[in-house]
Parts: structure tokens; C-alpha cells; sequence
């Protein structure tokens, strides 16, 4: 799953990696000409393309649409429609740096999330099956599965993956594949949000779980679970 997505085809079927990666590259073609370029109008496809590409290799970095622009060859308002096409057809989510302030969180900076881990990994070369950025994006969509709202991020003293709402509450949540003596500080550092009130510290691992004063410590499919 955290290779190949949770495309019903894809995970029922048996079949080489290679015709899975086919498969996944069609699908995304499909989505892309039919949602994105006819529907849209797009006049520069290949510029188009060339975003796409960009954002799915770059999944879980923070950018501002200026950089995106300046990065691609083109400029910001032209970034901002093409997020917005790749959202209304449901191939990418973008979400927003944590404010009380709507008009500061427009200005702030953007992550980008695929839809499915499987259109991720036939469209990039970048990462291996077991990458941080697929266990990342797998743990985004698994949050939206679970309803959580108004996603975000805090990009300050701790740059918190994800902050999210549920029943009135805020929740903060780390992403981790795996938790080591090297990173332990960092990932836990990342609940430093003072300014947020937060009800829960949930750090999500591959396979890991212990508690650590108020942090929870959880293997993802173990968190997945959960009602």
C-alpha cells in the first residue's frame, strides 16, 4: 500500500510491477487530460505536466507559489490556477501553514499531497518503496479517511507535520517511518506549539509505539484503527 496506493485494481489483481506501474501511469493521464488540461482549457500542457511532476516530487515540502513559479518558468498566478485544477480534480490536496488569521493563512506557504500513493510512485523516480514522503502522504490521506478537517501544517520552532481538526479539537500529529535516537528530538520537537491548543500529541510510526509523557506513539496501521 505504501508503494502501490489502494487502487481496488491495482491491489486485487495480480500482476508484474511493471504493468502495475503502467496501469497507475494511465490512470494518471486519464485524470490529467480529461479533469485537468480539456476541461480547464490548459494552454501550455507541457508546463502543465512539467508541475505536476514537480509537486508529486516534492510532496511534503513547504513552497510559496512565487518560488513554484520562479522554479518552473512561469509565475505564481499561473501556479495557484494549476493547484487549484489538481485539487478540483482530486489527484493533489494543498494545505496551508496553521493560522488563526485567514487573511495570513492565504499569504502562507503550501504543501502538496497525492491523492494516491500508487499515482505518486508511477510518476516519480526520486523515492524508494519505503520513503518517508510515501509514509507521509499515506498518513495525510488516512487523516482525511478518518475526517479530519482543516489540515495544516506549523512551520515554526518545531515544524509540526500535521495539525488538524475533529469535534471542535485541534490534534498535532508527526510522521516518523522510523523513530531512532538520531531523530527522536527532532520528531518530538515538532509538538512545540505553544501558541495552538492542542488536545493531542499523536507521533505515527511504521511499527513503533510507546508513550512519551503526553505524546502517543503509534504504528500507522495500529492509529488507522482507531474510531
Amino acid at each position: 500500500m505504501i508503494k502501490n496506493g489502494t487502487f481496488p485494481e491495482i491491489i486485487l489483481r495480480k500482476m508484474e510491477d511493471h504493468t502495475k506501474a503502467e496501469l497507475l501511469r494511465s490512470y494518471f493521464e486519464s485524470i490529467v487530460q480529461k479533469d485537468c488540461i480539456i476541461y480547464n482549457s490548459i494552454r501550455e500542457p507541457y508546463l502543465f505536466y512539467k508541475s505536476v511532476n514537480y509537486l508529486l516530487q516534492n510532496v511534503g515540502n513547504r513552497f510559496s507559489l512565487q518560488q513554484l513559479g520562479k522554479s518552473l518558468g512561469s509565475n505564481e498566478n499561473t501556479m495557484g490556477s494549476y493547484i487549484n485544477y489538481l485539487c478540483n480534480s482530486y489527484i493533489c490536496s494543498d494545505i496551508r501553514n496553521f493560522s488563526f488569521s485567514l487573511k495570513e493563512t492565504k499569504r502562507s506557504d503550501h504543501k502538496c499531497y497525492c491523492i494516491d500513493n500508487g499515482l505518486m510512485q508511477a510518476n516519480t523516480s526520486r523515492f524508494s518503496p519505503d520513503s518517508g514522503k510515501f509514509f507521509e502522504n499515506l498518513v495525510y490521506n488516512e487523516l482525511v479517511n478518518k475526517g479530519y478537517q482543516n489540515i495544516s501544517f506549523d512551520n515554526g520552532k518545531g515544524e509540526c507535520d500535521f495539525l488538524a481538526q475533529k469535534d471542535g479539537d485541534i490534534h498535532a500529529f508527526q510522521v516518523c517511518y522510523e523513530l531512532t535516537d538520531n531523530n527522536k528530538t527532532r520528531e518530538f520537537r515538532g509538538f512545540s506549539v505553544p501558541q495552538i491548543p492542542v488536545r493531542t500529541k499523536t507521533l505515527i510510526t511504521y511499527n513503533q509505539k510507546e508513550q512519551v509523557d503526553d505524546i502517543r506513539v503509534m504504528p500507522l496501521w495500529e492509529w488507522a484503527l482507531e474510531k
